[in-house]
Protein backbone atom coordinates (compact mmCIF):
# COMPACT_ATOMS: atom_id res chain seq x y z
CA UNK A 1 0.00 0.00 0.00
CA UNK A 2 2.77 2.34 0.98
CA UNK A 3 4.52 1.49 -2.27
CA UNK A 4 1.45 2.47 -4.31
CA UNK A 5 1.33 5.80 -2.47
CA UNK A 6 5.00 6.30 -3.28
CA UNK A 7 4.37 5.79 -6.98
CA UNK A 8 1.42 8.14 -6.74
CA UNK A 9 3.54 10.93 -5.23
CA UNK A 10 6.33 10.36 -7.70
CA UNK A 11 3.84 10.60 -10.57
CA UNK A 12 2.41 13.82 -9.15
CA UNK A 13 5.91 15.25 -8.77
CA UNK A 14 6.82 14.31 -12.34
CA UNK A 15 3.63 15.90 -13.65
CA UNK A 16 4.38 19.08 -11.68
CA UNK A 17 7.95 19.14 -13.00
CA UNK A 18 6.70 18.72 -16.56
CA UNK A 19 4.12 21.48 -16.09
CA UNK A 20 6.73 23.85 -14.63
CA UNK A 21 9.15 22.98 -17.47
CA UNK A 22 6.48 23.64 -20.09
CA UNK A 23 5.51 26.95 -18.45
CA UNK A 24 9.18 27.96 -18.17
CA UNK A 25 9.87 26.98 -21.81
CA UNK A 26 6.79 28.86 -22.94
CA UNK A 27 7.90 31.90 -20.97
CA UNK A 28 11.42 31.74 -22.47
CA UNK A 29 10.02 31.28 -25.95
CA UNK A 30 7.64 34.18 -25.53
CA UNK A 31 10.44 36.33 -24.12
CA UNK A 32 12.69 35.43 -27.09
CA UNK A 33 9.90 36.21 -29.55
CA UNK A 34 9.32 39.56 -27.89
CA UNK A 35 13.04 40.24 -27.96
CA UNK A 36 13.31 39.27 -31.64
CA UNK A 37 10.30 41.40 -32.44
CA UNK A 38 11.85 44.33 -30.57
CA UNK A 39 15.13 43.87 -32.43
CA UNK A 40 13.31 43.59 -35.74
CA UNK A 41 11.34 46.75 -34.99
CA UNK A 42 14.57 48.66 -34.26
CA UNK A 43 16.10 47.45 -37.53
CA UNK A 44 12.95 48.17 -39.56
CA UNK A 45 12.69 51.65 -38.08
CA UNK A 46 16.33 52.26 -39.01
CA UNK A 47 15.65 51.16 -42.59
CA UNK A 48 12.61 53.44 -42.78
CA UNK A 49 14.64 56.41 -41.59
CA UNK A 50 17.30 55.54 -44.18
CA UNK A 51 14.69 55.47 -46.95
CA UNK A 52 13.34 58.84 -45.78
CA UNK A 53 16.84 60.32 -45.97
CA UNK A 54 17.10 60.87 -42.22
CA UNK A 55 20.57 59.41 -41.79
CA UNK A 56 21.09 60.63 -38.20
CA UNK A 57 17.99 58.79 -36.93
CA UNK A 58 18.90 55.77 -39.06
CA UNK A 59 22.29 55.64 -37.34
CA UNK A 60 20.57 55.85 -33.93
CA UNK A 61 18.31 52.88 -34.63
CA UNK A 62 20.93 50.79 -36.40
CA UNK A 63 23.03 51.15 -33.24
CA UNK A 64 20.07 50.03 -31.14
CA UNK A 65 19.57 47.04 -33.44
CA UNK A 66 23.20 45.86 -33.17
CA UNK A 67 23.22 46.42 -29.40
CA UNK A 68 20.33 43.95 -29.16
CA UNK A 69 21.81 41.55 -31.69
CA UNK A 70 25.50 41.67 -32.54
CA UNK A 71 24.92 39.14 -35.33
CA UNK A 72 22.89 41.66 -37.38
CA UNK A 73 25.55 42.02 -40.09
CA UNK A 74 23.36 44.08 -42.40
CA UNK A 75 22.80 46.72 -39.70
CA UNK A 76 26.57 47.06 -39.25
CA UNK A 77 27.05 47.16 -43.01
CA UNK A 78 24.55 49.99 -43.46
CA UNK A 79 25.98 51.89 -40.50
CA UNK A 80 29.36 51.91 -42.22
CA UNK A 81 27.80 52.97 -45.53
CA UNK A 82 26.06 55.91 -43.82
CA UNK A 83 29.34 57.02 -42.23
CA UNK A 84 31.02 56.89 -45.64
CA UNK A 85 28.33 59.12 -47.17
CA UNK A 86 28.76 61.49 -44.21
CA UNK A 87 32.50 61.66 -45.03
CA UNK A 88 33.33 59.89 -41.76
CA UNK A 89 35.38 57.46 -43.78
CA UNK A 90 37.66 56.16 -41.05
CA UNK A 91 34.61 55.07 -39.03
CA UNK A 92 33.22 53.31 -42.08
CA UNK A 93 36.53 51.53 -42.72
CA UNK A 94 36.70 50.39 -39.07
CA UNK A 95 33.16 48.95 -39.08
CA UNK A 96 33.50 47.17 -42.42
CA UNK A 97 37.02 45.85 -41.66
CA UNK A 98 35.83 44.36 -38.37
CA UNK A 99 32.93 42.68 -40.17
CA UNK A 100 35.27 41.09 -42.65
CA UNK A 101 37.25 39.20 -40.00
CA UNK A 102 34.16 37.44 -38.68
CA UNK A 103 33.97 33.70 -39.18
CA UNK A 104 31.34 31.76 -41.09
CA UNK A 105 30.43 34.59 -43.48
CA UNK A 106 28.58 33.31 -46.53
CA UNK A 107 29.74 34.28 -50.03
CA UNK A 108 27.05 36.93 -50.63
CA UNK A 109 27.61 38.65 -47.28
CA UNK A 110 31.39 38.64 -47.66
CA UNK A 111 31.06 40.13 -51.16
CA UNK A 112 28.80 42.92 -49.90
CA UNK A 113 31.26 43.77 -47.13
CA UNK A 114 34.19 43.85 -49.55
CA UNK A 115 32.25 46.11 -51.92
CA UNK A 116 31.47 48.54 -49.11
CA UNK A 117 35.07 48.48 -47.90
CA UNK A 118 36.27 49.15 -51.46
CA UNK A 119 34.07 52.24 -51.63
CA UNK A 120 35.35 53.34 -48.21
CA UNK A 121 38.96 53.21 -49.36
CA UNK A 122 38.08 54.88 -52.65
CA UNK A 123 36.37 57.75 -50.82
CA UNK A 124 39.37 58.05 -48.50
CA UNK A 125 41.63 58.17 -51.61
CA UNK A 126 43.42 55.03 -50.39
CA UNK A 127 43.45 53.67 -53.91
CA UNK A 128 45.94 50.84 -53.42
CA UNK A 129 43.84 49.44 -50.56
CA UNK A 130 40.73 49.73 -52.71
CA UNK A 131 42.46 47.83 -55.52
CA UNK A 132 43.44 45.05 -53.09
CA UNK A 133 39.77 44.54 -52.24
CA UNK A 134 38.80 44.58 -55.91
CA UNK A 135 41.41 41.93 -56.65
CA UNK A 136 39.85 39.72 -53.98
CA UNK A 137 36.50 40.11 -55.76
CA UNK A 138 38.09 39.11 -59.05
CA UNK A 139 39.66 36.07 -57.38
CA UNK A 140 36.18 34.82 -56.51
CA UNK A 141 34.48 36.04 -59.70
CA UNK A 142 36.85 36.88 -62.62
CA UNK A 143 34.12 38.66 -64.62
CA UNK A 144 32.72 40.79 -61.82
CA UNK A 145 31.33 43.81 -63.71
CA UNK A 146 30.86 45.96 -60.61
CA UNK A 147 34.48 45.37 -59.59
CA UNK A 148 35.75 46.18 -63.08
CA UNK A 149 33.83 49.47 -63.20
CA UNK A 150 35.10 50.43 -59.77
CA UNK A 151 38.62 49.48 -60.80
CA UNK A 152 38.32 51.80 -63.79
CA UNK A 153 37.11 54.62 -61.54
CA UNK A 154 40.17 54.12 -59.31
CA UNK A 155 42.57 54.17 -62.27
CA UNK A 156 40.95 57.40 -63.46
CA UNK A 157 41.27 58.94 -59.99
CA UNK A 158 44.97 58.01 -60.02
CA UNK A 159 45.37 59.45 -63.55
CA UNK A 160 46.59 56.00 -64.57
CA UNK A 161 45.11 56.32 -68.05
CA UNK A 162 46.95 53.34 -69.52
CA UNK A 163 45.52 50.96 -66.91
CA UNK A 164 42.10 52.59 -67.30
CA UNK A 165 42.31 52.03 -71.07
CA UNK A 166 43.10 48.32 -70.68
CA UNK A 167 40.43 47.79 -68.04
CA UNK A 168 37.77 49.62 -70.04
CA UNK A 169 38.63 47.66 -73.17
CA UNK A 170 38.16 44.40 -71.24
CA UNK A 171 34.86 45.64 -69.82
CA UNK A 172 33.72 46.44 -73.35
CA UNK A 173 34.35 42.81 -74.33
CA UNK A 174 32.06 41.74 -71.51
CA UNK A 175 29.29 44.28 -72.05
CA UNK A 176 29.62 45.71 -75.60
CA UNK A 177 29.10 49.23 -74.31
CA UNK A 178 27.69 52.09 -76.34
CA UNK A 179 30.16 54.89 -77.14
CA UNK A 180 33.06 52.69 -76.02
CA UNK A 181 35.24 53.93 -78.89
CA UNK A 182 34.82 57.52 -77.82
CA UNK A 183 35.72 56.65 -74.24
CA UNK A 184 38.80 54.71 -75.29
CA UNK A 185 39.96 57.50 -77.60
CA UNK A 186 39.72 60.02 -74.73
CA UNK A 187 41.97 57.84 -72.58
CA UNK A 188 44.57 58.10 -75.35
CA UNK A 189 44.14 61.89 -75.34
CA UNK A 190 44.77 61.97 -71.57
CA UNK A 191 47.88 59.83 -72.04
CA UNK A 192 49.05 62.25 -74.74
CA UNK A 193 48.56 65.21 -72.39
CA UNK A 194 50.84 63.53 -69.87
CA UNK A 195 53.50 63.16 -72.55
CA UNK A 196 53.12 66.84 -73.46
CA UNK A 197 53.65 67.80 -69.81
CA UNK A 198 56.90 65.83 -69.97
CA UNK A 199 57.86 67.85 -73.10
CA UNK A 200 57.55 64.71 -75.25
CA UNK A 201 55.58 66.21 -78.12
CA UNK A 202 56.28 63.48 -80.67
CA UNK A 203 55.24 60.67 -78.31
CA UNK A 204 52.12 62.62 -77.43
CA UNK A 205 51.17 63.04 -81.10
CA UNK A 206 51.60 59.30 -81.68
CA UNK A 207 49.05 58.69 -78.91
CA UNK A 208 46.68 61.25 -80.45
CA UNK A 209 46.87 59.49 -83.81
CA UNK A 210 46.06 56.24 -82.01
CA UNK A 211 43.03 58.03 -80.53
CA UNK A 212 41.92 59.09 -84.02
CA UNK A 213 42.29 55.52 -85.27
CA UNK A 214 39.92 54.43 -82.52
CA UNK A 215 37.49 57.26 -83.29
CA UNK A 216 38.08 59.43 -86.35
CA UNK A 217 35.84 62.24 -85.04
CA UNK A 218 37.47 62.57 -81.62
CA UNK A 219 37.32 66.33 -81.14
CA UNK A 220 39.74 66.38 -78.22
CA UNK A 221 42.40 64.56 -80.26
CA UNK A 222 42.07 66.92 -83.26
CA UNK A 223 42.36 70.02 -81.08
CA UNK A 224 45.28 68.70 -79.02
CA UNK A 225 47.13 67.57 -82.16
CA UNK A 226 46.97 71.07 -83.64
CA UNK A 227 48.07 72.59 -80.33
CA UNK A 228 51.10 70.29 -80.28
CA UNK A 229 52.14 71.42 -83.77
CA UNK A 230 51.81 75.05 -82.68
CA UNK A 231 54.11 74.48 -79.70
CA UNK A 232 56.74 73.26 -82.16
CA UNK A 233 55.92 76.15 -84.53
CA UNK A 234 54.71 73.74 -87.21
CA UNK A 235 51.92 76.13 -88.09
CA UNK A 236 51.05 74.64 -91.48
CA UNK A 237 50.48 71.22 -89.92
CA UNK A 238 48.35 72.79 -87.19
CA UNK A 239 46.19 74.61 -89.76
CA UNK A 240 45.78 71.46 -91.82
CA UNK A 241 44.74 69.49 -88.71
CA UNK A 242 42.12 72.04 -87.65
CA UNK A 243 40.70 72.51 -91.16
CA UNK A 244 40.23 68.73 -91.39
CA UNK A 245 38.51 68.87 -88.01
CA UNK A 246 36.07 71.54 -89.21
CA UNK A 247 35.22 69.39 -92.23
CA UNK A 248 34.76 66.22 -90.19
CA UNK A 249 33.02 67.72 -87.14
CA UNK A 250 31.37 70.95 -88.38
CA UNK A 251 29.08 71.33 -85.36
CA UNK A 252 32.15 71.79 -83.14
CA UNK A 253 34.09 73.96 -85.56
CA UNK A 254 33.82 76.96 -83.21
CA UNK A 255 36.31 75.20 -80.93
CA UNK A 256 39.20 75.84 -83.36
CA UNK A 257 38.34 79.09 -85.17
CA UNK A 258 40.09 81.26 -82.58
CA UNK A 259 43.11 79.00 -82.81
CA UNK A 260 43.11 79.18 -86.61
CA UNK A 261 42.96 82.96 -86.60
CA UNK A 262 45.69 83.30 -83.99
CA UNK A 263 48.06 81.01 -85.90
CA UNK A 264 47.43 82.64 -89.28
CA UNK A 265 47.79 86.13 -87.86
CA UNK A 266 51.06 85.14 -86.16
CA UNK A 267 52.26 83.89 -89.58
CA UNK A 268 51.22 87.14 -91.23
CA UNK A 269 48.74 85.24 -93.42
CA UNK A 270 45.79 87.54 -92.79
CA UNK A 271 44.10 86.75 -96.06
CA UNK A 272 44.64 83.00 -95.79
CA UNK A 273 42.18 82.57 -92.94
CA UNK A 274 39.47 84.20 -95.03
CA UNK A 275 40.21 81.94 -97.99
CA UNK A 276 40.05 78.87 -95.79
CA UNK A 277 36.80 80.00 -94.21
CA UNK A 278 35.22 80.87 -97.55
CA UNK A 279 36.10 77.40 -98.80
CA UNK A 280 34.61 75.79 -95.67
CA UNK A 281 31.56 78.07 -95.89
CA UNK A 282 30.81 76.89 -99.42
CA UNK A 283 30.95 73.30 -98.17
CA UNK A 284 28.55 74.02 -95.30
CA UNK A 285 26.41 77.15 -95.73
CA UNK A 286 24.57 76.55 -92.46
CA UNK A 287 27.66 76.48 -90.25
CA UNK A 288 27.07 79.64 -88.22
CA UNK A 289 30.48 79.50 -86.59
CA UNK A 290 32.07 80.01 -90.00
CA UNK A 291 29.62 82.84 -90.79
CA UNK A 292 30.41 84.69 -87.55
CA UNK A 293 34.16 84.30 -87.98
CA UNK A 294 33.92 85.64 -91.54
CA UNK A 295 31.78 88.54 -90.29
CA UNK A 296 34.40 89.40 -87.65
CA UNK A 297 37.18 89.37 -90.24
CA UNK A 298 35.20 91.61 -92.58
CA UNK A 299 34.43 93.98 -89.71
CA UNK A 300 38.13 94.23 -88.83
CA UNK A 301 38.85 95.14 -92.43
CA UNK A 302 36.23 97.88 -92.26
CA UNK A 303 33.85 96.09 -94.62
CA UNK A 304 30.87 96.70 -92.34
CA UNK A 305 28.12 96.21 -94.93
CA UNK A 306 29.43 92.75 -95.84
CA UNK A 307 29.70 91.88 -92.14
CA UNK A 308 26.09 93.02 -91.59
CA UNK A 309 24.96 90.91 -94.54
CA UNK A 310 26.66 87.83 -93.12
CA UNK A 311 25.00 88.34 -89.72
CA UNK A 312 21.60 88.73 -91.40
CA UNK A 313 22.17 85.49 -93.31
CA UNK A 314 22.89 83.84 -89.97
CA UNK A 315 19.50 85.06 -88.68
CA UNK A 316 17.83 83.47 -91.69
CA UNK A 317 19.26 80.15 -90.50
CA UNK A 318 18.60 80.78 -86.80
CA UNK A 319 16.23 83.67 -86.09
CA UNK A 320 17.02 83.60 -82.38
CA UNK A 321 20.82 83.67 -82.70
CA UNK A 322 22.15 85.91 -79.92
CA UNK A 323 25.62 85.88 -81.51
CA UNK A 324 24.22 87.35 -84.74
CA UNK A 325 22.20 90.00 -82.88
CA UNK A 326 25.06 91.03 -80.60
CA UNK A 327 27.30 91.52 -83.64
CA UNK A 328 24.62 93.53 -85.41
CA UNK A 329 24.38 95.88 -82.43
CA UNK A 330 28.10 96.61 -82.68
CA UNK A 331 28.12 96.82 -86.46
CA UNK A 332 25.16 99.23 -86.67
CA UNK A 333 26.76 101.36 -83.97
CA UNK A 334 30.04 101.52 -85.90
CA UNK A 335 28.12 102.50 -89.01
CA UNK A 336 26.38 105.30 -87.09
CA UNK A 337 22.93 103.78 -87.58
CA UNK A 338 21.73 104.35 -84.01
CA UNK A 339 18.11 103.39 -84.69
CA UNK A 340 18.97 99.92 -86.01
CA UNK A 341 21.58 99.45 -83.28
CA UNK A 342 18.98 100.25 -80.61
CA UNK A 343 16.41 97.91 -82.18
CA UNK A 344 18.92 95.04 -82.31
CA UNK A 345 20.00 95.77 -78.72
CA UNK A 346 16.40 95.65 -77.47
CA UNK A 347 15.81 92.30 -79.19
CA UNK A 348 19.00 90.97 -77.69
CA UNK A 349 18.12 92.21 -74.19
CA UNK A 350 14.68 90.62 -74.39
CA UNK A 351 16.25 87.23 -74.99
CA UNK A 352 18.47 87.71 -71.92
CA UNK A 353 20.90 85.02 -73.03
CA UNK A 354 24.62 85.09 -72.39
CA UNK A 355 26.55 85.19 -75.67
CA UNK A 356 29.64 83.57 -74.22
CA UNK A 357 29.87 79.80 -74.47
CA UNK A 358 28.96 78.22 -71.14
CA UNK A 359 29.30 74.47 -70.81
CA UNK A 360 27.67 72.46 -68.04
CA UNK A 361 27.96 68.85 -66.97
CA UNK A 362 24.71 66.97 -67.51
CA UNK A 363 25.50 64.71 -64.54
CA UNK A 364 26.44 67.14 -61.73
CA UNK A 365 25.69 70.52 -63.42
CA UNK A 366 29.30 71.73 -63.05
CA UNK A 367 29.69 74.95 -65.11
CA UNK A 368 32.75 76.12 -67.01
CA UNK A 369 33.69 78.24 -70.03
CA UNK A 370 36.49 75.78 -70.80
CA UNK A 371 36.10 72.93 -73.29
CA UNK A 372 36.26 69.74 -71.22
CA UNK A 373 35.66 66.08 -72.01
CA UNK A 374 36.05 64.77 -68.46
CA UNK A 375 34.18 66.47 -65.61
CA UNK A 376 36.61 67.47 -62.82
CA UNK A 377 33.80 67.41 -60.25
CA UNK A 378 31.98 64.09 -60.79
CA UNK A 379 34.35 62.31 -63.20
CA UNK A 380 31.74 61.82 -65.95
CA UNK A 381 32.92 61.53 -69.55
CA UNK A 382 31.41 63.45 -72.49
CA UNK A 383 28.84 65.01 -70.17
CA UNK A 384 29.30 68.60 -71.37
CA UNK A 385 26.96 70.17 -73.94
CA UNK A 386 29.72 70.87 -76.47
Amino acid sequence: MQQSYLFYYIAIALILIIIVAVIYASFRLRKQKLRNMFETNEYIRALNFLIEGNSSRAVEYFYKAVQKNTENIDAYLKLGDIFRHQKKVEKAIKIHSELLVRRNLDYVTRTEIIRSLTLDYFTAEKYDKALENINSLFAAEPKNVWAKKQQIAIFEAKYDWESAFKAFKLLDKWEKQKAAQNHLSLYKVELAKQKFQEKKEKEGRILLREALKIEANCSAAHIALGDSYVREERFTDAIKTWVEFVREVPRRSYLVFDRLQEVLYSMGSYSEIENILQELYQENLKNLDIVFTLADIRARKGELDIAVGLCKSALEIDAGSTQAKSRLVRLYDRKGDKEKALKAAVELAEQSVEVKHDFHCSVCNYHTDEVLWHCPKCGAWNSFDI
